[in-house]
């Protein structure tokens, strides 16, 4: 099964599609590496600067064709 998640971060410039992103501290099925699908930068004078991401635990380089 596919686990995916989104989340809203203050913003760096490091993190790209395609990077793994590794998940702890939940303490549930969640914690586990992730592949990031996009990443969405973002300036404003009330929030800073921040970032939304998508990711999911499938590498986008594995090939699940059968």
């Amino acid at each position: 099964h596919e686990m995916k998640l989104s989340a809203d971060i203050p913003g760096d410039n490091v993190l790209i599609a395609g990077m793994p992103l590794k998940v702890i501290g939940t303490g549930m099925d969640f914690d586990q590496t992730y592949f990031v699908d996009s990443v969405t930068r973002r300036v404003s004078f009330n929030e800073g600067y921040s970032m939304s991401l998508s990711a999911k635990n499938v590498s986008p380089d594995l090939d699940l064709s059968i």
